[in-house]
């Protein structure tokens, strides 16, 4: 789904335990490069708890941590940043065309 701010329109995931089946293309292909699961094993069973977003450029190099309900936002530079649901439907809002 396209989402939009007040200065541009980017591509917005927002974050479930399903997402290796229900993720866009953009989110499925970072898993190991920029985007890295989040797991622990208690009593035996494995629980899910989030992905690491690994933001890379010049400048900056930083670790992001999204939990379900959380949006994965694909900027412009192609990093993806995180955010929580309150400030994600804070600072943006569903793309001309798109419902939430």
């Amino acid at each position: 789904m396209k989402y939009k701010p007040l200065t541009a329109t980017v591509d917005a995931y927002q974050l479930t335990k399903d997402y290796a089946t229900d993720s866009p293309k953009w989110v499925r292909d970072r898993i190991g490069t920029r985007l890295f699961e989040n797991t622990t094993i208690r009593d035996g069973a494995v629980r899910f708890d989030g992905l690491t977003s690994i933001i890379q450029n010049r400048k900056l190099r930083e670790r992001m941590t999204a939990r379900p309900g959380d949006y994965l936002v694909r900027m412009q530079d192609g990093n993806v940043a995180v955010y929580t649901k309150r400030n994600f439907e804070a600072l943006y809002a569903p793309a001309e065309g798109q419902q939430a």
